[in-house]
Protein backbone atom coordinates (compact mmCIF):
# COMPACT_ATOMS: atom_id res chain seq x y z
CA UNK A 1 0.00 0.00 0.00
CA UNK A 2 1.10 3.44 -1.05
CA UNK A 3 0.38 6.53 1.48
CA UNK A 4 1.65 9.91 1.30
CA UNK A 5 0.83 12.52 3.34
CA UNK A 6 3.31 15.37 2.67
CA UNK A 7 1.29 17.03 -0.35
CA UNK A 8 0.38 19.49 2.02
CA UNK A 9 3.55 20.00 3.98
CA UNK A 10 5.72 20.27 0.69
CA UNK A 11 2.79 22.46 -1.17
CA UNK A 12 2.29 20.23 -3.95
CA UNK A 13 0.64 22.28 -6.89
CA UNK A 14 0.61 25.22 -5.16
CA UNK A 15 4.47 25.95 -5.20
CA UNK A 16 5.35 24.86 -9.38
CA UNK A 17 9.12 25.87 -8.17
CA UNK A 18 9.28 23.34 -5.46
CA UNK A 19 10.34 20.43 -7.20
CA UNK A 20 12.78 22.03 -9.20
CA UNK A 21 14.50 23.40 -6.16
CA UNK A 22 14.93 19.89 -3.83
CA UNK A 23 15.51 17.26 -6.89
CA UNK A 24 14.99 14.31 -4.46
CA UNK A 25 10.93 16.11 -3.93
CA UNK A 26 10.98 15.88 -7.78
CA UNK A 27 12.28 11.99 -7.71
CA UNK A 28 9.44 10.82 -5.42
CA UNK A 29 6.62 12.57 -7.29
CA UNK A 30 7.83 10.82 -10.63
CA UNK A 31 7.80 7.48 -8.78
CA UNK A 32 4.30 8.31 -7.66
CA UNK A 33 3.56 8.64 -11.40
CA UNK A 34 5.60 5.54 -12.54
CA UNK A 35 3.63 3.59 -9.80
CA UNK A 36 0.33 5.02 -11.19
CA UNK A 37 1.45 3.55 -14.63
CA UNK A 38 2.45 0.30 -13.28
CA UNK A 39 -0.61 -0.58 -11.63
CA UNK A 40 -2.77 0.54 -14.77
CA UNK A 41 -0.45 -1.27 -17.26
CA UNK A 42 0.42 -4.25 -14.89
CA UNK A 43 -1.80 -4.46 -12.15
CA UNK A 44 0.63 -3.93 -9.60
CA UNK A 45 3.52 -1.88 -8.61
CA UNK A 46 7.15 -3.37 -8.88
CA UNK A 47 8.88 -3.18 -5.10
CA UNK A 48 11.96 -1.18 -6.38
CA UNK A 49 9.07 1.77 -7.25
CA UNK A 50 7.32 0.95 -4.15
CA UNK A 51 10.56 2.38 -2.21
CA UNK A 52 10.91 4.86 -4.48
CA UNK A 53 7.43 6.31 -3.13
CA UNK A 54 8.16 5.92 0.22
CA UNK A 55 11.06 7.85 0.64
CA UNK A 56 11.68 10.26 3.32
CA UNK A 57 11.05 14.26 1.28
CA UNK A 58 13.38 15.52 4.36
CA UNK A 59 16.33 12.93 5.35
CA UNK A 60 15.98 13.11 9.18
CA UNK A 61 18.56 11.15 10.80
CA UNK A 62 17.17 10.59 14.10
CA UNK A 63 13.57 9.38 12.18
CA UNK A 64 15.67 7.31 9.76
CA UNK A 65 17.51 5.43 12.96
CA UNK A 66 14.07 4.89 14.82
CA UNK A 67 12.16 3.16 11.92
CA UNK A 68 14.74 0.73 12.37
CA UNK A 69 13.36 -0.31 15.75
CA UNK A 70 10.96 -3.06 15.49
CA UNK A 71 8.81 -1.77 17.92
CA UNK A 72 7.98 1.87 16.20
CA UNK A 73 7.53 0.09 12.79
CA UNK A 74 4.93 -1.99 14.93
CA UNK A 75 3.20 1.64 15.71
CA UNK A 76 3.76 3.01 12.17
CA UNK A 77 2.12 -0.27 10.75
CA UNK A 78 -0.72 0.13 13.18
CA UNK A 79 -1.68 3.75 12.44
CA UNK A 80 -1.13 3.03 9.07
CA UNK A 81 -3.76 -0.04 9.38
CA UNK A 82 -5.93 1.89 11.49
CA UNK A 83 -5.74 4.61 9.11
CA UNK A 84 -6.69 2.35 5.75
CA UNK A 85 -9.56 1.14 8.00
CA UNK A 86 -11.02 4.74 8.91
CA UNK A 87 -10.87 5.37 5.45
CA UNK A 88 -12.60 2.20 3.97
CA UNK A 89 -15.13 2.42 6.41
CA UNK A 90 -15.44 6.43 5.72
CA UNK A 91 -15.64 5.49 1.49
CA UNK A 92 -17.75 2.05 1.75
CA UNK A 93 -21.05 4.23 0.83
CA UNK A 94 -19.32 5.42 -2.21
CA UNK A 95 -18.09 2.33 -4.04
CA UNK A 96 -21.35 0.03 -2.88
Amino acid sequence: MLFRNGGALTKRGEDLSAEERFPKLKRIYNAWHKAGLELATTGKISERTQRKCNGDFVPVPFFTTLKKFKFVRKIMGKKANDFKEHISESCKDVFE
